[in-house]
């Protein structure tokens, strides 16, 4: 399975320069526990934003730069880094940024989606959601947001 896993607002903001704009301890775990142990593929940016939180996970780092990432697998594009995560023998999970959710949509089976319920702005967006392709498994409510699984339609 591929799944894509993020935190937006409902105006799919996801980053401002290369951090978060919101701090919710609360999505934080849920986030956490849903990726411990998997295999996770994010791009250059975000890992080095991430470094130091993601103990115990199969790191796969996409870069278009030959510049070595310790502590994780370097891949030049999304296929490679799906060919890398597949040698895991576990789902993939990826985690961004923008530009690695738009090579992601097309693969992912399943999204992971914490919709934050206060606007926040940002200059990273999450790719539009089209309903015809996906339905939506789930909905939980916490106090600071809404977290949606989809399944991708077949």
């Amino acid at each position: 399975m591929i799944a894509i896993v993020a935190a937006m607002t409902r105006g799919r903001v996801i980053g401002i320069g290369d951090s978060l704009p919101w701090n919710i301890p609360d999505e934080t775990r849920h986030y956490r526990k849903l990726v411990n142990g998997k295999t996770i593929i994010l791009g250059r940016k975000t890992f080095e934003a991430m470094k130091g939180n993601l103990p115990g996970l199969n790191k796969i780092v996409i870069s278009r730069s030959t510049v070595q990432v310790e502590g994780a697998e370097l891949c030049g594009t999304f296929e490679e880094a799906l060919e890398k995560s597949r040698a895991y023998g576990s789902d993939a999970f990826v985690l961004g940024g923008q530009s690695i959710f738009e090579l992601a949509m097309p693969y992912a089976d399943m999204m992971f989606i914490s919709y934050i319920k206060k606007d926040y702005e940002g200059d990273r967006f999450f790719p539009e959601i089209d309903p015809a392709d996906w339905n939506v498994e789930s909905r939980q409510d916490f106090a600071e947001f809404e977290y949606v699984v989809y399944s991708r339609k077949r």
